[in-house]
């Protein structure tokens, strides 16, 4: 069985560093500040919707063929 490289994908990677930032926000906000409940969930809720919105980006652009290799590569193996 081959494996078959996937892409470099930056807005992927922005995406699960969006997530990683989400996280630790989240988990900053609850436990180590003293503001209360409705700003710390609309400011955690604010930085997941952004780190989603970037994975969705990122999986919907690797389905597309971007460049002309890409095309070589698709046009190729249906032969």
């Amino acid at each position: 069985m081959k494996f078959r490289r996937q892409p470099f994908n930056a807005t992927l990677c922005l995406g699960y560093l969006a997530l990683a930032v989400a996280n630790i926000g989240k988990f900053m906000l609850e436990r180590h500040t003293s503001m209360p409940e409705r700003p710390r969930d609309g400011i955690s809720g604010f930085l997941m919707g952004v780190a989603i919105a970037l994975l969705l980006l990122g999986i919907w652009r690797m389905g597309r063929p971007g460049s002309a290799d890409s095309r070589r590569c698709l046009s190729s193996r249906s032969q």
